[in-house]
């Protein structure tokens, strides 16, 4: 929306018209700028229909709203998105898409000896797991994959365009590989860290993101019991899941 529209719209309908209009940056690397434009009908000069505006600098406002979804939406401690976000998200890509087009992965993951760790070194040292874990997380996908902590020492990845089965058991051996590496829980004292991994496909294993969670959250309890540090895939046509 320009200003032009909005006073069009003020000149041609008689009431008044506002929205919060960016300004065209002068650099690529200048801030942006917000402004908050009122724009409402005068009078008559000469049969011409005149519009008065009135224009506020609301920059810092949108700026505040910016940082205050971005709190709402994000882990404290390890930075990454939160329960609400993931599921906001899961519900903007099927929505975008329609069921069927361009697949999505949702892997649950749990750690394994993460309790143990945290009673045994105290919350610290889990805080630490917890922030490792999730930098090795963030770097192991890409840019468009979406990684969030959704309570306590459980992770979600939406991996976008999971456009084959193949792709997306790479990815979750790729991080299960990663977690061979010991972490630093206190100064001079490393602790192994496993993984148990479900994963469910959209649309085959569900049409909404609680469908999805709840299959992937399936799968990942058959690897809880199977043996751990291992991925599967929830399968809707067996009771047993396809683990590797």
């Amino acid at each position: 929306l320009e200003a032009g529209s909005l006073i069009q719209l003020a000149a041609l309908t008689g009431r008044p018209h506002s929205a919060d209009l960016r300004l065209r940056q002068a650099a690529a690397d200048s801030r942006e700028r917000w402004v908050h434009c009122i724009f409402s009908p005068a009078s008559k000069i000469h049969q011409a229909a005149t519009v008065e505006g009135v224009i506020y600098d609301v920059t810092e406002r949108k700026y505040a709203e910016q940082r205050s979804r971005e709190l709402a939406e994000t882990d404290r401690l390890t930075g990454l998105s939160n329960r609400q976000a993931v599921e906001d998200a899961m519900h903007s890509l099927i929505n975008q898409r329609g069921l069927g087009d361009n697949r999505f992965a949702v892997l649950l993951i749990d750690l394994d000896r993460f309790k143990f760790i945290n009673d045994t070194f105290g919350h610290d040292a889990g805080d630490r797991v917890l922030i490792a874990i999730a930098q090795r997380l963030r770097k192991l996908v890409r840019d468009s994959d979406l990684v969030a902590r959704i309570g306590g020492d459980e992770f979600l990845l939406v991996l976008n365009h999971a456009g084959n089965l193949q792709m997306v058991q790479r990815i979750a051996q790729k991080i299960l590989d990663a977690q061979q590496a010991p972490i630093e829980v206190q100064p001079g004292v490393l602790e192994s860290i496993g993984m148990s991994i479900g994963i469910a496909l959209y649309p085959e294993h569900g049409d909404n993101p609680l469908s999805l969670r709840k299959h992937a959250d399936q799968a990942m309890y058959q690897v809880k019991h199977s043996g751990k540090n291992r991925f599967a895939i929830y399968n809707p046509d067996s009771s047993h899941t396809q683990g590797h």
